[in-house]
């Protein structure tokens, strides 16, 4: 700890106009297409689990629940 730890620390915010996270995932993936290298970020276990998520996310929601008939029972 350093100096007076009683107020609000400092924040910093920063907001980006431009995301190529998205094209720089596609890149990637099709250069190991490509090229028959290892795919280095992401595999289908994450895949998976984002999937999941997202599901999840839709079944938290009663309205979307019902609507689209969904169940909590995604493994």
């Amino acid at each position: 700890r350093t100096g007076d730890d009683r107020v609000n620390p400092d924040e910093e915010f920063r907001e980006y106009d431009i995301d190529p996270s998205w094209a720089d995932e596609i890149q990637d993936f099709s250069e190991a297409i490509n090229n028959n290298k290892e795919i280095i970020e992401g595999n289908l276990v994450d895949a998976f689990k984002t999937m999941k998520l997202v599901y999840d996310i839709y079944c938290a929601d009663a309205k979307w629940k019902k609507k689209w008939g969904l169940a909590n029972n995604s493994s």
